[in-house]
């Protein structure tokens, strides 16, 4: 990532651009072949296991549990759980709608 920042109305335009692009993928298999080209395989991991933290956050298991599972240092559970106790509104939002489609 370049230290030097977009301009505002830049950034805006490429977030909305990506928002959209993401929006249009219709299907599981489309997200997923578009996030495997997005993602390294390390950034692509360290995603998946941000999600299941938070998901198992909320389902209320233990920092040992989720570290002996997923591999991530209590530091890492501890960051996801305070960004969903300050934001994560919409990470809220799709790991209910994931539980109620599971249901």
């Amino acid at each position: 990532v370049s230290r030097t920042p977009l301009k505002p109305e830049d950034f805006s335009h490429i977030r909305s651009a990506f928002l959209s692009a993401v929006a249009a993928l219709k299907t599981k298999e489309n997200v997923e072949e578009f996030l495997q080209d997005f993602f390294t395989p390390s950034e692509w991991k360290m995603f998946l296991k941000r999600l299941a933290v938070a998901e198992m956050l909320l389902d209320g298991k233990s920092y040992d549990t989720m570290g002996a599972m997923l591999k991530v240092s209590n530091t890492t559970i501890a960051r996801m759980r305070t960004f969903l106790e300050l934001h994560g509104t919409g990470l809220r939002k799709m790991i209910h709608q994931l539980k109620e489609r599971q249901k």
